[in-house]
């Protein structure tokens, strides 16, 4: 009988884990990314697309601005606006002066310049890393 219930405890764990994780239309791994550069966000603004029902988790959206350390691809920026929506588990949560390397897509059809959440390779940079080159 434990072992019944054990199993039933478990499965409903992982079901629970695996509803709320994020599903990626493809492999983080693999996803294009319009610009890659490392930096640290020193502002957050939240606000609504044009167009999208409130209630939806991806009308809202925050905004972070970033100062630019290094860019690795795209263009030559010192500062760069990263959208990111704000609901769902896909969002991205940057912590305001901590150092990333983003990797951003654009998504102009969303009014959007670029755009980072869970579905891209961006990653919080450990003190550890500062001076690498990954």
């Amino acid at each position: 009988m434990r072992s019944i219930v054990a199993s039933t405890m478990a499965i409903l764990l992982m079901a629970a884990a695996d509803a709320k994780s994020c599903d990626c239309v493809e492999d983080p791994a693999k996803a294009k990314a319009d610009l890659v550069f490392e930096g640290s966000p020193r502002i957050a603004n939240e606000w609504q697309l044009k167009g999208v029902d409130s209630g939806n988790l991806l009308a809202h959206v925050v905004r972070y601005t970033f100062d630019v350390e290094r860019i690795i691809e795209g263009p030559t920026l010192s500062q760069v606006v990263i959208d990111g929506f704000s609901g769902g588990d896909c969002a991205y949560q940057f912590e305001i002066g901590k150092r990333y390397r983003v990797y951003a897509r654009s998504q102009l059809d969303l009014g959007i310049q670029w755009l980072a959440d869970t579905c891209t390779r961006t990653v919080k940079i450990e003190s550890t890393d500062a001076g690498s080159s990954k």
